[in-house]
């Protein structure tokens, strides 16, 4: 009966330090998960995950589409973007020059959006 009763509390000691470690591993990932979050809070929290795989986007019929309607506009225009999940970017009008004014919208968003 004794050496049943030593082998229970064996058994359940290590439970208790599997059943330990398990949550404090959980813990650590969500701490790491927490902070990452809160140091770009405003970002889709998938482009910096490398768990997260994006789906394969075909942007050719946009870009051919844009291309064809911007090269029949007789002015000069310069236009670029990019998708930050897989990096695929569609750009006209690169070698124009031109104001970048469009660049100061995403910074004032942000600072209108942490004042909310």
């Amino acid at each position: 009966m004794r050496k049943l009763l030593g082998y229970l509390v064996g058994f359940l000691v290590l439970a208790a330090v599997i059943a330990g470690s398990i949550t404090a591993g959980w813990k650590i990932a969500d701490n790491h998960n927490y902070a990452r979050h809160h140091m770009y809070p405003l970002l889709d929290p998938s482009v910096s995950n490398p768990n997260v795989h994006p789906e394969i986007i075909n942007f050719d019929p946009l870009r051919q589409n844009l291309k064809q309607y911007l090269d029949g506009l007789d002015l000069s225009h310069s236009l670029y973007f990019e998708y930050l999940p897989n990096g695929a970017n569609i750009s006209n009008g690169a070698d124009n020059q031109s104001e970048a004014a469009s660049l100061l919208k995403v910074p004032i968003v942000m600072d209108l959006y942490r004042l909310s």
